[in-house]
């Protein structure tokens, strides 16, 4: 019995020192093993400070851990200390169940390089070829107690030459079950920077795809600013986020990713270079049918915006949106899909809603800066997509109460798609642009209500449109002729005084018609042209469109109609000439010119006629050849060309018979002679209008140009014998309406 009781202290205490020299001899010889054998099993180097494994409780704890990348140069991974604990007894019923897991002092450096992200090569060591016998596993994996503090994780795209990075990473997840045929996990955590995630995942390994649903509630976007200002110069954007979103793909290939969900962001806040403002929303919502970048395919059922604030502003270099991304110091290579790349985006939004939303515009670009704000912004848009037809209808409120409507129906490839296009704007305060007015002609706005009317079709690649201007009391300042306006030999001044009617209001039609496809077709030229044609013409003949601001027909009155052979003016033709006083004595700055014109030739023709009728007048009335009375002028001037007498006279006087009178004027007087007649009788006239116009009238005698056409030009001349009438006037001229001036 002694014997016995010996013999089992003695194995006892051997098996006893044997499991004590393992427990003692296990960490050192676990960390001898793995840095020894590191290469071999995951194909990096990795060094320990220190590994601690108890064999009775199932802890184990690894201090100081550094792993390498698989050029044994840069750091792939590293950690302060990673504690775990393992239920040993639960091995024994196919369950592997570790009561914890915390890792603290977490440093990871993700890659993504040609050959796809850097810690794939160790998911590939651990991939198993295809068993022959399609057989599931029996082994449960839980995992509890999951915490990891001050992590840091860092993402470098050395393709594109990028790299993002966060810090402060934590993580509490209170547990996970691995189930035999499919992975499932689900995580909760919230962020230090405010917010929860909620995570479901299933990972289905015969096929290596992966299911995540995200939960989202409030989550700080902040959160997202290294990874945002890698690409862009926001400095600063608040906000949270809110939704679910369900993500399918591959683990093979992380672009063929199906997504789905909902998500929304409330009091989103952003800022660019040095804190600039550059837009807030109240609200965003985007609810997503299906997103894959691998296919180029976005489907979005609704994109939703309330209180959108945007500011965009144009320099000289560049603008707003220049400014807001950063420049790519090197190319990004193109993929090697190359049918990937060549495919084109498919992109579809069902519903656009814009409401309660402003824009914030400046324009640096003019010599004096352009600000304007939309204001009240609200837009539906049906079915809006890349290569269909749009339908979009937005509203907006203009400064000083104002107002936009516009409305289009087409395809966002314009030369290639129909298109009907109308655009309402009413009670647009001039003044506002005085910077582009001052920076195309010299001259700012200073007052002025536009509404404008502009309906415009396109079909077969041939527009049609008309826009219909309507412009109230108007008023422009002087023009500045030290800046190098483009337009700057326009009057505008002069132009929109003279289209003034007789309440102050300008209205036009400008037709537009042409084909959009060709390279020479500019809509905004062709209207451009359109007004200053318009203005131009008004220029070219004031006293026209001045006669019709004071309610006269101008058309009738810019020429009065004369005799070249009348000596005076009959009553009509006074009469008309004192209705030209009347629309211009209103105009102190415009000088009224009359110029005398009529056919040369015919003129001295009938001067020399008038010779002949004139001697037979004399004959008949046994008068001497000397001063002529009006009576004398009127009874001459009734005496026909084809009168029998005055034929049979003219035969005697030249001593012919069977000329014509033309021949009988050329036998008898000289071309010197009848010209100067023609002369003398037209000057005659020009001194009787102006002594009418300046001393029966009172007009100023420097406000008066009575003149004839010179002789090279009266030889060119076709027209009626008559005074062309017309005002000079300065360009900066004020021209006051009738209604102004009572």
């Amino acid at each position: 019995m002694r014997k016995s009781v010996k013999i089992f202290t003695v194995v006892l205490g051997v098996v006893v020192g044997l499991v004590l020299l393992v427990s003692v001899l296990v960490s050192p010889v676990a960390k001898w093993f793995v840095e020894k054998h590191d290469v071999d099993i995951i194909g990096r180097e990795v060094t320990m400070d220190n590994l601690k494994a108890n064999i009775f409780n199932g802890k184990v704890e690894i201090e100081g851990f550094k792993a390498s990348e698989e050029n044994f140069k840069q750091q792939f991974l590293s950690f302060d200390t990673l504690a775990v604990q393992i239920k040993l007894l639960k091995l024994l019923k196919h369950e592997v169940e570790l009561s914890y897991i915390h890792l603290i002092g977490l440093d990871g450096n993700v890659v993504m390089t040609d050959n796809g992200l850097n810690f794939m090569s160790i998911v590939r060591r651990f991939q198993k070829d295809k068993p022959k016998e399609d057989k599931k596993s029996k082994w449960t994996v839980k995992l509890y107690d999951i915490v990891l503090k001050q992590g840091a994780l860092t993402y470098a795209d050395v393709q594109r030459g990028s790299s993002w990075g966060v810090d402060g990473l934590r993580l509490n997840v209170p547990g996970l079950t691995f189930g035999k045929d499919t992975t499932k996990a689900g995580v909760a955590f919230n962020f230090i920077d405010g917010g929860r995630l909620v995570t479901d995942m299933k990972y289905h390994a015969e096929n290596n795809r992966c299911s995540l649903s995200l939960d989202l509630d409030k989550v700080n976007v902040s959160m997202a600013m290294p990874f945002i200002k890698d690409v862009l110069t926001v400095d600063d954007l608040t906000g949270s986020l809110s939704g679910k979103v369900m993500l399918d793909g591959s683990l093979d290939n992380i672009k063929d990713l199906d997504i789905s969900g909902s998500l929304t962001a409330n009091a989103l806040n952003a800022t660019y270079l040095d804190h600039q403002p550059l837009l807030n929303v109240n609200q965003l919502k985007v609810d997503v049918n299906n997103v894959n970048p691998a296919k180029r395919k976005v489907d979005l059922e609704q994109v939703s915006v309330d209180g959108l604030n945007l500011t965009y502003e144009l320099f000289k270099e560049d603008n707003t949106w220049n400014r807001l991304f950063k420049t790519q110091n090197d190319t990004v290579k193109e993929s090697v899909d190359s049918t990937a790349n060549n495919q084109p985006w498919v992109f579809g939004i069902n519903h656009i809603l814009l409401a309660n939303s402003a824009v914030d515009f400046a324009d640096h670009t003019r010599f004096s800066p352009f600000k304007y704000e939309l204001t009240n912004i609200r837009a539906n848009v049906s079915q809006f997509c890349l290569d269909g037809q749009n339908d979009v209808r937005l509203n907006a409120q203009l400064p000083k109460g104002g107002s936009l409507l516009a409305i289009w129906k087409g395809g966002l490839n314009i030369k290639h798609s129909d298109q009907h296009l109308q655009l309402i704007i009413k009670n647009l305060d001039m003044a506002a642009f005085a910077p582009y007015s001052e920076y195309f002609v010299g001259n700012k706005l200073e007052n002025g209500v536009l509404s404008f009317v502009s309906d415009n079709s396109v079909k077969n690649g041939m527009l049609n449109g008309n826009n219909m201007v309507d412009i109230y009391n108007c008023e422009v300042g002087k023009k500045n002729k030290a800046l190098k306006a483009e337009y700057a030999n326009v009057p505008l001044k002069l132009g929109v005084a003279l289209l003034k009617d007789l309440d102050g209001k300008i209205a036009f039609n400008i037709p537009v018609s042409g084909d959009i496809n060709s390279p020479k077709f500019s809509y905004g030229k062709i209207v451009w042209h359109a007004i200053m044609n318009i203005m131009l013409k008004a220029v070219a003949s004031p006293f026209v469109a001045i006669a019709k601001a004071a309610g006269a027909n101008g058309e009738e009155l810019k020429s009065v109609a004369v005799d070249a052979m009348q000596p005076g003016f009959t009553s009509k033709q006074y009469t008309n000439f004192a209705k030209i006083v009347d629309i211009v004595s209103n105009q102190p700055d415009a000088v009224l010119v009359l110029t005398q014109q009529y056919e040369f030739a015919s003129t001295v023709q009938q001067m020399g006629v008038y010779n002949f009728k004139k001697q037979y007048y004399f004959q008949q009335n046994n008068k001497a050849d000397g001063q002529l009375s009006l009576s004398d002028w009127e009874a001459i001037a009734q005496i026909k060309d084809s009168a029998p007498a005055l034929i049979t006279f003219t035969d005697n006087a030249t001593k012919t018979k069977g000329k014509t009178m033309k021949q009988k004027v050329a036998m008898t007087f000289s071309q010197d002679t009848l010209q100067q007649q023609v002369a003398k009788l037209a000057a005659i006239r020009n001194m009787m209008l102006e002594d009418y116009l300046v001393n029966k009238m009172g007009l100023p005698k420097e406000r008066v140009v009575v003149r004839s056409l010179p002789v090279d030009e009266l030889k060119a001349y076709r027209g009626k014998c008559c005074y062309d009438v017309e005002l000079q006037m300065p360009e900066d001229a004020t021209l006051p309406t009738i209604e102004e001036e009572e």
